[in-house]
């Protein structure tokens, strides 16, 4: 009789055993499926806009919004001053709530007219935009004869 009852709990320690690993083993499967989400991204929604200089286009320069703990969005100007933030790659937009804009000069190459921007609208920015959910055009009008 006692290996009777040695053989049933060997048994069902296995079935124990294996419950608890297809357990495991769904459990991290479940937790590499949301790793690989949206769900490590921030809140983002789609920002366009215009940028001009003296009331013209700026054509060729770097948009960027920034917020503290999260990456910059950055878009860059075409030559009618419009830009569209990128997250990532490929990915469109940039983080919901209040940021801190900065625009910046950027060499291109083969172009000698770069724009030179004032401190107070790039590494010192004054500029702030809020970013909500959904669309967004957000403009900026820069003023370099002040």
């Amino acid at each position: 009789m006692l290996s009777v009852f040695d053989s049933i709990h060997k048994v069902s320690l296995l079935n124990k055993a294996a419950h608890l690993s297809s357990t495991l083993i769904i459990t991290l499967l479940v937790a590499a499926c949301l790793g690989c989400s949206k769900g490590d991204r921030p809140p983002l929604a789609r920002v366009k806009g215009t940028v001009t200089i003296d009331g013209k286009p700026a054509s060729g320069v770097g948009v960027v919004f920034s917020q503290t703990g999260y990456r910059s969005a950055f878009g860059m100007t075409n030559d009618m001053g419009e830009y569209e933030l990128k997250y990532l790659k490929d990915v469109m937009g940039g983080v919901i709530g209040e940021n801190r804009v900065r625009i910046e000069s950027v060499a291109t190459e083969g172009k000698g007219n770069t724009i030179r921007i004032p401190a107070r609208y790039n590494r010192k920015s004054e500029l702030t935009a809020i970013v909500e959910s959904g669309r967004n055009t957000i403009n900026f009008s820069l003023e370099l004869s002040e």
